[in-house]
């Protein structure tokens, strides 16, 4: 499939015991973590860092732990969590992972579901949620708390570091039967349950083993040129299956791992202090770095933008005809291949006249930009959601290479990724070895090349099923073919490009999960509400199309304004319905309603035609996404540029 690269990579048999027990015996000197901690700085090599795992898996054998129990750990990014996750790995012991802004519904429903036997809390937040739920709960072996002071404890609970201590005590009675439990462990065997969804859905347990997620932390290393040594800045949360995956990789490869905080005072300080190899995140933080050089660049006056603006636009003129060149873009026909071939003495005259003025912009303008991100940096690795076209073509544009992964919580989570040497632009990249990839219509019948249809994944990544839920699986899951719920289409070459989604769920591009029905029906509960679709998609937030109630909206400027009403072009028209319907959403989806900071409405436009079956509706009168995304696409790009 593709000419260049070996996708013949011999099967994992690798476990992330097998990873942890090898820490000391290959490279044990070298850098492993990083971490900051508010006395200074924290730097294990690999040979430190087992020390440390190993010490918690002592405490977890003396607090009566085996193989196949489950341990929840509700916190973001940090050292801590790691070694957690890690000595569960070891002993075979199956962790459940979540955010800290994790709600007190959520800790009910997950640390029922997943049957947990002891929970571990970041902070004395998280620590009091648990407490509000705890008598509804399993026993629990222990509660354990990573930082933070708690007076009158509503439930007994252990600190962390405590735990540790404990646990290096005993490590010498120990160390012996961690290696014996760690090198029984099978490549088949259930190492986590990460929970999908939340308050707005029905939260649904993806079962990932070893193998699913080693598979992805021997493959990925070739194909995004990762070497030993390397340093990655850690900033995403790891309970995302993209950031686990890839530090689990970082660990494997005896790079070095250091931890940091998607905030941007933050994260430009460590850049600057540890001039990072590679930075991970989702396409919100490249947004984020995006707009902030944007900033800078206004701040310093008209004539330094206007400058700055005609450089950016010859590099990416510049860049699509080097692309082009190089084969780099996707060729969803024969014709569109032919088409480009004749095409290239002009892309290369092109791309020669403009070359002189590219290289007057790199040495002025873009060399500036690239510094920001540290003399070392090799390149940015991005997923949990599209990276926008705009940001994907200013950066490489520049010189600052971004590598767009697709995958999914139940593909743990590396599908394809664009491959360091030669990047394929606008699409998702190069298929992970011994992964198959087909587009299928709804009926479940393969497409032809270059035409729409929903993604199909097979592969060593594909997940168990989700934990209790066999009705789910079956849904998602046929003969080793995972329906990804993504609508995409192929090119010729087999790359594949993203065009939308199928199934309901909408991911953020901070890599939220948010399921729009339970917010839509909230929505429609405002009589002045008929229809409510929730848009989103790699966006930074949620948004909304609305069709007014026409009934109502024709009393209420009757009786505000004495004005008769007779249809749902005069009432998107007046000036006072933006601003019920500004209330309304307000009003509904809100904290006290019990939505997140990432559920809430962020802006919406007026749909002036009512949704009919055969068109916007199904007969059963539920919406037809993808034909209300389709119809109304200028409506939803407005939303996010007002």
């Amino acid at each position: 499939m593709k000419q260049d690269y070996d996708y013949n990579i011999p099967k994992s048999t690798m476990t992330l015991a097998q990873l942890v027990m090898d820490f000391k015996t290959r490279d044990p000197d070298l850098p492993a973590v990083k971490y900051k901690t508010d006395t200074g700085e924290l730097l294990l090599t690999y040979k430190q860092f087992q020390k440390r795992i190993y010490g918690f898996a002592a405490y977890l054998i003396t607090a009566g732990f085996k193989k196949g129990d489950r341990i929840a750990i509700l916190s973001d990014n940090r050292l801590e969590w790691l070694v957690v996750d890690l000595a569960c790995q070891v002993l075979g012991i199956i962790d459940v992972p979540r955010a800290a802004n994790v709600s007190t519904d959520e800790i009910e429903y997950i640390l029922n579901h997943a049957e947990v036997s002891a929970v571990v809390c970041e902070t004395p937040v998280v620590f009091r949620k648990l407490a509000q739920v705890y008598a509804k709960l399993p026993p629990q072996k222990f509660v354990m708390l990573f930082e933070g002071e708690i007076e009158e404890p509503e439930i007994p609970f252990v600190y962390f570091s405590e735990a540790s201590d404990k646990g290096l005590l005993q490590l010498p009675n120990y160390e012996k039967q961690i290696e014996q439990i760690g090198a029984n462990i099978l490549p088949e065997d259930t190492a986590t349950y990460i929970y999908t969804s939340g308050t707005t859905g029905i939260p649904k347990g993806v079962v990932l083993t070893h193998n699913n997620i080693t598979s992805n932390t021997r493959n990925l290393p070739p194909m995004a040129n990762i070497k030993p040594l390397d340093k990655f800045l850690a900033i995403l949360p790891p309970w995302h299956a993209f950031e686990r995956t890839v530090e689990y990789t970082v660990l494997n490869v005896r790079a070095f791992l250091i931890y940091s905080k998607p905030v941007p005072s933050i994260l430009l300080r460590d850049i600057s202090l540890e001039n990072p190899q590679y930075i991970v995140s989702v396409p919100r933080v490249w947004e984020g770095v995006y707009e902030g050089v944007i900033r800078a660049v206004k701040s310093g006056g008209k004539f330094t933008f206007g400058l700055f603006s005609f450089f950016q636009s010859i590099a990416i003129f510049n860049f699509r005809k080097k692309i082009a060149l190089t084969n780099q873009i996707p060729f969803f026909s024969q014709d569109e291949y032919v088409k480009n071939l004749v095409m290239k003495p002009w892309s290369f005259l092109c791309y020669i006249l403009s070359y002189p003025l590219f290289l007057l912009g790199s040495i002025l303008v873009f060399s500036k930009i690239k510094v920001l991100l540290g003399t070392g940096f090799k390149c940015g690795i991005s997923g949990g959601g599209a990276l926008p076209r705009h940001i994907d073509e200013f950066f490489n544009s520049v010189g600052v290479k971004i590598l767009e992964g697709y995958g999914l919580t139940e593909t743990a989570p590396v599908v394809t990724v664009r491959r360091f040497q030669k990047p394929t632009m606008y699409t998702i990249g190069d298929w992970v070895p011994q992964t198959l990839i087909e587009i299928r219509d709804d009926n479940g019948v393969k497409v032809p090349t270059g035409h729409k249809g929903i993604i199909h994944i097979k592969g060593p990544q594909v997940m168990k099923g989700y934990y209790k839920m066999e009705e789910q699986t079956a849904k998602v899951l046929k003969d080793g073919w995972f329906n990804s719920g993504d609508i995409g289409k192929m090119d010729i070459r087999g790359y594949v490009q993203i065009t939308g989604r199928a199934k309901d769920t909408i991911v953020l591009s901070g890599g939220e999960n948010i399921e729009p029905e339970p917010i839509e029906k909230k929505l429609c509960e405002s009589p002045f509400i008929q229809f409510a679709v929730v848009v989103g998609q790699d966006k930074k937030m949620l948004g909304a199309l609305i069709v007014p109630n026409l009934e109502n909206f024709a009393n209420f400027f009757k009786e505000k304004e004495g004005k008769n009403i007779t249809n749902l072009t005069e009432v998107c028209n007046n000036e006072l319905t933006r601003t019920v319907i500004q209330k309304e959403i307000q009003r509904l989806i809100s904290y006290s309603n019990g939505f997140k900071r990432y559920e809430l409405i962020g802006g919406f436009e007026l749909i002036d035609k009512e949704f009919t079956p055969s068109d916007e509706l199904t007969e059963s009168l539920k919406v037809r996404r993808n034909v209300v995304f389709e119809k109304y696409a200028k409506k939803i790009e407005k939303i996010y540029n007002r």
